[in-house]
Protein backbone atom coordinates (compact mmCIF):
# COMPACT_ATOMS: atom_id res chain seq x y z
CA UNK A 1 0.00 0.00 0.00
CA UNK A 2 1.44 3.44 -0.73
CA UNK A 3 1.94 6.02 1.89
CA UNK A 4 -0.63 8.61 2.68
CA UNK A 5 0.49 12.36 3.11
CA UNK A 6 -2.54 14.51 4.72
CA UNK A 7 -0.94 18.62 4.28
CA UNK A 8 -3.86 19.77 6.23
CA UNK A 9 -3.54 20.80 9.73
CA UNK A 10 -5.43 18.52 12.60
CA UNK A 11 -8.97 20.06 13.94
CA UNK A 12 -8.70 20.85 17.09
CA UNK A 13 -11.94 19.75 19.08
CA UNK A 14 -13.45 21.59 22.47
CA UNK A 15 -14.43 19.53 25.25
CA UNK A 16 -18.04 19.94 24.63
CA UNK A 17 -17.81 19.02 21.17
CA UNK A 18 -17.26 15.31 22.29
CA UNK A 19 -19.05 14.62 25.29
CA UNK A 20 -23.07 14.18 25.42
CA UNK A 21 -26.14 16.71 26.81
CA UNK A 22 -25.84 14.17 30.04
CA UNK A 23 -21.93 14.66 30.20
CA UNK A 24 -22.69 18.77 29.66
CA UNK A 25 -25.15 19.27 32.53
CA UNK A 26 -23.21 17.17 35.03
CA UNK A 27 -20.21 19.26 34.31
CA UNK A 28 -22.50 22.59 34.48
CA UNK A 29 -23.95 21.38 37.30
CA UNK A 30 -20.74 20.66 39.16
CA UNK A 31 -18.93 24.45 37.97
CA UNK A 32 -21.97 26.82 38.94
CA UNK A 33 -24.03 24.71 41.18
CA UNK A 34 -23.08 25.01 45.30
CA UNK A 35 -23.55 22.09 46.95
CA UNK A 36 -25.51 24.34 49.22
CA UNK A 37 -28.08 25.69 46.46
CA UNK A 38 -27.92 21.86 44.92
CA UNK A 39 -30.08 20.96 48.36
CA UNK A 40 -32.01 24.19 49.26
CA UNK A 41 -32.66 26.52 46.46
CA UNK A 42 -32.64 23.46 43.71
CA UNK A 43 -35.51 21.73 45.16
CA UNK A 44 -37.42 24.90 45.98
CA UNK A 45 -37.61 26.29 42.71
CA UNK A 46 -38.48 22.75 41.26
CA UNK A 47 -41.47 22.53 43.65
CA UNK A 48 -42.06 26.35 42.59
CA UNK A 49 -41.96 25.32 38.74
CA UNK A 50 -44.65 22.88 39.46
CA UNK A 51 -47.03 25.01 41.60
CA UNK A 52 -46.91 27.46 38.63
CA UNK A 53 -46.90 24.63 36.08
CA UNK A 54 -48.29 21.75 37.10
CA UNK A 55 -48.50 19.40 33.97
CA UNK A 56 -44.09 20.23 34.16
CA UNK A 57 -44.05 16.80 36.78
CA UNK A 58 -44.60 14.83 34.06
CA UNK A 59 -40.87 15.48 33.14
CA UNK A 60 -39.60 14.71 36.52
CA UNK A 61 -37.81 15.65 39.25
CA UNK A 62 -34.46 18.10 37.85
CA UNK A 63 -33.91 20.64 40.64
CA UNK A 64 -30.89 21.91 39.15
CA UNK A 65 -30.64 21.63 35.77
CA UNK A 66 -31.98 24.75 34.57
CA UNK A 67 -30.05 27.07 36.75
CA UNK A 68 -26.76 24.77 35.44
CA UNK A 69 -27.68 25.13 31.93
CA UNK A 70 -28.51 28.80 32.23
CA UNK A 71 -25.29 29.62 33.84
CA UNK A 72 -23.32 27.41 31.07
CA UNK A 73 -24.75 29.06 28.18
CA UNK A 74 -24.24 32.91 29.71
CA UNK A 75 -20.31 31.64 29.97
CA UNK A 76 -20.46 30.83 26.59
CA UNK A 77 -21.96 33.28 25.30
CA UNK A 78 -19.75 36.00 27.28
CA UNK A 79 -16.80 33.63 26.19
CA UNK A 80 -17.85 34.42 22.02
CA UNK A 81 -18.30 37.86 22.82
CA UNK A 82 -15.08 38.42 24.44
CA UNK A 83 -13.55 36.39 21.24
CA UNK A 84 -15.26 38.97 18.79
CA UNK A 85 -13.73 41.87 20.85
CA UNK A 86 -10.65 40.21 20.87
CA UNK A 87 -11.20 40.18 16.55
CA UNK A 88 -12.40 43.66 16.48
CA UNK A 89 -9.57 44.96 18.36
CA UNK A 90 -7.04 43.32 16.36
CA UNK A 91 -9.00 44.36 13.02
CA UNK A 92 -8.35 48.17 13.98
CA UNK A 93 -4.38 48.19 14.14
CA UNK A 94 -4.37 47.30 10.59
CA UNK A 95 -5.06 49.62 7.52
CA UNK A 96 -8.41 51.57 6.05
CA UNK A 97 -9.48 47.74 4.89
CA UNK A 98 -8.88 46.02 8.28
CA UNK A 99 -10.95 48.68 9.97
CA UNK A 100 -13.57 48.19 7.25
CA UNK A 101 -13.80 44.42 8.47
CA UNK A 102 -13.44 45.57 12.01
CA UNK A 103 -16.73 47.75 11.87
CA UNK A 104 -18.57 44.18 10.63
CA UNK A 105 -16.73 42.22 13.71
CA UNK A 106 -18.67 45.30 15.56
CA UNK A 107 -21.96 44.76 13.97
CA UNK A 108 -21.97 41.04 14.63
CA UNK A 109 -20.85 40.99 18.01
CA UNK A 110 -24.11 43.91 18.65
CA UNK A 111 -26.23 41.26 16.92
CA UNK A 112 -24.94 38.46 18.25
CA UNK A 113 -25.53 39.84 21.53
CA UNK A 114 -29.22 41.16 20.91
CA UNK A 115 -30.16 37.89 20.11
CA UNK A 116 -28.58 35.51 23.09
CA UNK A 117 -30.03 37.57 25.79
Amino acid sequence: MAPLIVWGTRVKLAETDVLTDTAKLEIAEKKYISPLYRVTFGPLSQVAAYYFNFLSILNGWHPNEAEAMTLNRQDERLKMLGELDSLTRLERIGDAKDAKDAKEFQRIRYEASAVSR
